[in-house]
């Protein structure tokens, strides 16, 4: 008989780290897509990034949870775990975390868009509608995808280090990080580069002078 038993805290601390990493990986990925102008591949893979990082807000949930109201009955542990399968669920949770000046216009259907991105069809409510068609998204709609993550990443290491409130922001949410988005991704909607500016100078120097970027 298999004996099915409740998730190790360490396990799920290990996944945090590697899904911050992991999302950070993907992000570049769709940047460098980006630049060989494979652009329906770059929206889409920056949305599997954003899902990463909304895995992560939903395993911390669960792990701070865990450890300050204690565990959770075994049946209600695997229903917070099989959250992280869920790619909407994920997708929202990325918004209520990083959500910072509300654009629901955007992030209304991150699924409907992805999978857009990626096949050929019709519309699932409508079979009678236009085509599907991927390939014909265009750099605008792909740049606009990147930036709103890239916004959304670069604030939230900088408020995790201001912070310092976890390890894994640390880690992963450093300065190395900081420079490679500033300098790979050089487009920044202008409330995020104000607030994020503001977040600079409160940190140590060498975040302002060694990101090599003018933010005046």
């Amino acid at each position: 008989m298999n004996i099915v038993k409740k998730v190790n805290l360490k396990k799920i601390e290990r996944i945090l780290f590697l899904s911050l990493k992991n999302a950070v990986r993907l992000h570049s990925d769709s940047i460098l897509l980006f630049r060989y102008k494979k652009y329906p591949s770059a929206y889409f893979l920056s949305i599997i990034a954003l899902e990463e990082i909304g895995k992560y807000f939903l395993l911390d949930d669960f792990l701070w949870h865990s450890r300050v109201d204690g565990r959770m009955e075994l049946r209600w542990e695997k229903k917070f775990i099989d959250l992280i399968f869920m790619h909407r669920c994920k997708q929202n949770k990325f918004v209520r975390n990083l959500e910072f000046y509300g654009e629901a216009d955007y992030n209304a259907d991150f699924e409907k868009r992805k999978q857009n991105a990626l096949y050929v069809g019709l519309p699932k409510r409508n079979i009678g509608g236009k085509i599907i068609n991927p390939i014909m998204l265009k750099a605008g709609s792909a740049k606009r995808q990147i930036t709103y993550l890239n916004d959304r990443l670069i604030l939230f290491l900088l408020r995790s280090n201001y912070e310092q409130n976890y390890e894994d922001y640390v880690r992963v949410l450093n300065l190395k990080l900081f420079r490679s988005l500033l300098s790979t991704w050089p487009y920044m909607t202008e409330k995020y580069r104000t607030k994020s500016q503001e977040i600079v100078n409160l940190l140590r120097p060498e975040w302002k002078r060694d990101a090599n970027i003018s933010w005046e």
